[in-house]
């Protein structure tokens, strides 16, 4: 069995082979597995709770920046344009002095880039547009043609006791006469 040294013990009327060191219970063994599990998951938690922190820190710090850059302008807030940045970063390193070509290549393939970008960005805005605007269509249908049965329903319900009604009054009396009803009615 290993490295597991084995003893003769005269138990339940028999001799039966043990550890030397005893037996180790599953009990014992589950709890060992359990408390190792739990260490790790919290070990886990605490990773995720400092990564968190960590990203809340600088989420806080980007938005006094922004704010600090905000009030230099004296406005509440800063918002970036859509201009990219290639083009910017290129101007603040003194190429369109420096390497004139190079710039204009530079911001002609990032406008050729920007603009094929913006066409695919408008066909799919588009295609999603039509898409929601045909689930409308279709549910719309479906709610009117709702409300229609209803209404019919109703003015079905409404007519129903009227109708009886009227059939009540021009039912025939016994002998094949027709109850008088009107203002012109003559009595014998």
């Amino acid at each position: 069995m290993g490295d597991v040294i084995l003893v003769a013990v005269e138990r339940e009327g028999g001799i039966k082979w043990e550890p030397r060191e005893g037996i180790e219970a599953a009990s014992s063994r589950e709890a060992k597995r359990r408390q190792e599990g739990d260490e790790a998951q919290w070990l886990r938690k605490q990773e995720h709770a400092v990564v968190s922190a960590r990203v809340a820190e600088a989420k806080e710090v980007e938005k006094r920046e922004r704010a600090r850059k905000a009030a230099m302008l004296g406005s509440d807030s800063v918002y970036r344009g859509q201009r990219s940045r290639g083009p910017l970063a290129a101007r603040a390193a003194g190429m369109h002095t420096s390497a004139p070509r190079q710039y204009a290549f530079i911001k002609e393939s990032l406008n050729a880039l920007e603009a094929a970008h913006a066409a695919k960005e408008h066909a799919a805005r588009q295609e999603q547009y039509e898409r929601i605007r045909r689930r409308h269509k279709e549910e719309f249908k479906r709610l009117a043609l709702q409300r229609k049965e209803r209404a019919a329903s109703e003015l079905a319900e409404q007519k129903a006791p009227m109708q009886q009604k009227k059939e009540e009054k021009d039912r025939p009396l016994g002998g094949g006469a027709v109850r008088p009803t009107g203002p012109a009615v003559r009595r014998p």
